[in-house]
């Protein structure tokens, strides 16, 4: 993409996501595996972006222009075949959607077309074909944080390769937003967005980090058996969090909320020994309510990440109990979604 538009603090950015996955314990990810690598092409209008890795050293990574993505895709696509791996695909930047003939999703590579008349891009609908075709049978999760506003004339539209279109569906596709919205991450955050949690741009791969950090067992009880991860509980769980976000920048969601796969399906994804759900109490009933307290089997309280409604936890999950301006506590409620809504 041009520099003068580029996300600020891409470099950053990108750092942030390599350490969430660096930094997860063993125990994170099922099936006995371990994380094997992480490439990263990055643009930042500051200037080349160096990603510290396990060697402590830091790296300059490429910048993502169309002959480095399709390299990279490709090779991360057939990596995860061979390794018979998981693969993880994050892409925060610019992107368009064209809405008639089948809505295809574009994405912003970085410089120019070949024929210098333009800006380059991916065509991400027949890409995700050529991903479905080569990791056949391989769990493979792609969180797009791209606008999918009304698709661009300057766009060079471009596959990574030659489809099969007849290859089923395989890959599991997240978006931060829906069809013909724009990206959460193009606004600001407001103060009261940044005290809730929210901070930076890039709300949505973040919302999905934070999401991603919420599955396991159902329960808190380190015995438990890890259930089957739900895709669309992720959708829920980065849905709520850029909903919280909208809300404390004073704007309605609507439609442009984060978009995942339908229906039920069940892979693993990760685990952890402690998952966390992220509670937002609605107060009904309760007049004037200033306060909200969660008090599970060991105290002490918990007090709410905001001092109005709506409150706001982020509990282990059990049964809690809730109350409003110190009165008495109201019956359990067991939490065992990585996030849930309740109503006193």
């Amino acid at each position: 993409m041009v520099r003068s538009t580029n996300l600020p603090g891409s470099g950053a950015l990108a750092q942030a996501v390599v350490n969430f996955w660096r930094t997860l314990p063993s125990s994170s990810y099922p099936q006995s595996q371990a994380l094997a690598s992480v490439e990263v092409l990055a643009s930042d209008p500051a200037g080349a972006v160096m990603i510290v890795g396990d060697s402590g050293g830091a790296v300059g990574v490429d910048r993502p222009n169309y002959s480095t993505v399709r390299a990279a895709l490709l090779n991360w696509a057939h990596r995860v075949k061979k390794e018979g791996g998981v693969g993880f695909l994050h892409w925060i930047g610019h992107g368009a959607e064209q809405l008639k003939g089948g809505n295809i999703v574009n994405l912003s590579c970085d410089g120019p077309r070949d024929d210098g008349l333009g800006q380059s891009g991916l065509d991400w609908t027949l890409t995700l074909h050529v991903i479905n075709w080569i990791t056949a049978g391989q769990p493979v999760y792609c969180f797009i944080d791209a606008c999918r506003s009304p698709k661009r004339d300057d766009l060079l539209d471009e596959g990574i390769g030659a489809p099969n279109l007849a290859t089923p569906e395989n890959a599991y596709v997240f978006y931060s937003s829906a069809r013909g919205q724009e990206a959460f991450w193009v606004v600001t955050p407001k103060q009261a967005a940044i005290t809730a949690g929210c901070r930076e741009h890039a709300l949505g791969t973040r919302a999905f980090m934070e999401a991603l950090k919420g599955f396991g067992p159902r329960t808190d009880d380190p015995k438990a058996t890890a259930a089957p991860i739900v895709a669309a509980e992720l959708v829920q769980a980065a849905h709520a969090l850029v909903t919280r976000w909208a809300r404390h920048q004073q704007i309605s969601p609507g439609p442009s909320c984060p978009e995942g796969p339908p229906g039920y399906k069940t892979r693993p994804i990760l685990l952890t020994r402690e998952p966390k759900s992220t509670v937002d109490v609605h107060a009904k009933g309760v007049p004037s309510p200033t306060s909200c307290d969660a008090l599970c089997d060991t105290p002490p309280p918990v007090g709410s990440e905001t001092a109005s409604p709506i409150f706001e936890f982020r509990l282990a999950r059990k049964p809690h109990n809730f109350r409003f301006n110190g009165l008495g506590w109201d019956p359990e409620k067991l939490l065992f979604h990585p996030h849930m809504e309740l109503y006193n």
